[in-house]
């Protein structure tokens, strides 16, 4: 186990430096554990006909949080597992409009500048030699958990007002969306299903309920 140490106080405190894909992934995970056992408790809830409310508002803001939390943990493991998996020496040659030859990319900067889309569609199958999963399951439920991640981080007018229920609000999307941390690892899985580089966070990773 490396450690990074940083200043505490007078001292020196020595953090276990975690692997970022399998810590934002948990982060997800128990975030949607907590909102589901809100929703799931009926003690909770006060029904008039077809309506549902939470007792409690705050019961409500909790349940908000925690789903919200899940889906931006979800997407951010993602993005620490892309740029997990490309290689130091990693080498990528993107074609455009101003450069029909190809503009090449290192690791640093595929970091930097390229799209999650990119990395876990067109990079990461070339690096791991297996399939896209773009046109999958996995890949469709992957593009709506960016979808919402991206509403709730650039939250607009229409979500910060009451609605009814055919209203296209993020807290609906929120309601009805696939736990996140699932989704995140589906599209894991499909890359390194064909690999032997799986890391090891995965071997040790899975919940019972996964």
């Amino acid at each position: 186990m490396e450690y990074s140490y940083v200043k505490w106080g007078r001292r020196f405190l020595g953090l276990a430096v975690p692997n970022g894909t399998a810590i934002f992934l948990n982060l997800s995970r128990r975030a949607y554990k907590q909102a589901a056992v809100l929703l799931r408790d009926e003690s909770k809830h006060k029904v008039h006909g077809h309506q549902t409310v939470f007792a409690d508002s705050g019961d409500s803001i909790n349940w908000t949080e925690d789903m919200a939390a899940s889906v931006i943990f979800a997407f951010t493991a993602l993005e620490a597992f892309a740029n997990e998996m490309i290689p130091k020496d990693y080498v990528w040659r993107q074609s455009g409009k101003n450069r029909p030859d190809g503009e090449e990319f290192d690791k640093e900067q595929i970091e930097r500048s390229l799209p999650l889309d990119t990395k876990l569609g067109d990079i990461l199958p070339k690096v791991l030699n297996c399939a896209s999963p773009k046109g999958t399951r996995a890949w469709e439920r992957y593009v709506e958990l960016k979808r919402v991640r991206h509403r709730l981080i650039h939250l607009k007018d229409r979500d910060r007002h009451g609605s009814n229920p055919d209203a296209d609000t993020v807290w609906g999307a929120l309601v009805s969306i696939p736990a996140p941390h699932t989704t995140a690892l589906a599209v894991i899985d499909r890359l390194l299903k064909r690999t032997e580089k799986s890391p090891n966070w995965r071997k040790f990773y899975p919940h019972r309920d996964e």
